[in-house]
């Protein structure tokens, strides 16, 4: 997020400058190359880990930032996502060979025991 890391949006921002990939703040990444950044620790895991369950938690931006990588859909994508639930679980099945196969999305269901 480059000069607003930690930081809580001002409130002057309009509704428009709050969506991520509208404009770079400075010092932060635009989304494509948040995607890439997120795909460069994808390989990595999954070369490290190969045929193992691998558990990653992480903010809403960088998980969408993940789910986008994984199946190999533009920067775009990230912005049809429905907004990920706080505490959602997405599974994904890893295959390099047939693609990377999505079994669960932002499910929420453990909180509602």
């Amino acid at each position: 997020m480059g000069q607003i890391e930690g930081k809580p949006y001002p409130e002057r921002w309009s509704e428009k400058e709050r969506i991520p990939g509208f404009y770079k703040i400075q010092g932060g990444e635009e989304l494509d190359e948040v995607v890439e950044r997120a795909g460069k620790f994808l390989e990595r895991i999954i070369k490290e880990h190969i045929g193992k369950t691998v558990l990653l938690v992480s903010h809403d931006l960088i998980s969408q930032a993940k789910i986008t990588y994984l199946l190999k859909k533009p920067w775009e994508h990230m912005r049809e996502l429905e907004r990920l639930k706080h505490t959602a679980i997405t599974i994904f099945k890893i295959d390099n060979e047939k693609g990377h196969k999505l079994k669960l999305f932002n499910c929420d269901k453990h909180l509602k025991v």
